[in-house]
Formats: structure tokens, C-alpha cells, sequence
């Protein structure tokens, strides 16, 4: 429900629904305001589904800033649907 709910109200300039690593790298420079080369990286350097959602965390939050606004909607949303969040000690 919060993916549906997000991908019908969230500003499409401040997603990437839709975008795949076959896409390489043109969108996700543009949305990130990034200049990378080359080939996708390939190697699961994360050692499972923990270290893979690490890693897309380093990815998605570019700055403090980034994550900070990201936990701030993301804790309005939850408190609006009346909905809490676990956090996983492993992940931070």
C-alpha cells in the first residue's frame, strides 16, 4: 500500500520508478546530479539482502540532507496511516 500510494502522489522528479540497471547510468546521472562512466557495477559486494539494502541506501541518500528528508516524509507517512517502523540494529 505504500508503494501504490507512493507511486501515485510522490512528484515524478523525485523518482526513479521505472528505472532498471539495464537503463546504465544517463537517467540515475540526471536524477542524482552525478557524472559516472562506464558499465553498472555487477558485484554483490554487500554479502546478502542486508548488505544489498546498505548499499542501495549509500546510493539513494547522496548527502545527510537527502536521508534526513527522506526519514521526515517517510515518518509523516506512517503517522498519517497510523503505522510504525522496526529499524534493523544490522543496517545502520
Amino acid at each position: 500500500m505504500f508503494h501504490a500510494d507512493v507511486v501515485q502522489n510522490a512528484p515524478k522528479d523525485r523518482t526513479l520508478f521505472g528505472w532498471e540497471v539495464k537503463d546504465g547510468w544517463n537517467k540515475l546521472n540526471s536524477f542524482l546530479d552525478l557524472n559516472q562512466q562506464g558499465p553498472m557495477p555487477r558485484e554483490n559486494v554487500g554479502g546478502g539482502g542486508a548488505g544489498q539494502i546498505k548499499n542501495l541506501s549509500r546510493l539513494l541518500f547522496v548527502n545527510s540532507e537527502t536521508e534526513e528528508l527522506y526519514r521526515e516524509e517517510l515518518a509523516q507517512f506512517l503517522a498519517k496511516n497510523q503505522l510504525e517502523m522496526k529499524v534493523n540494529e544490522e543496517l545502520e
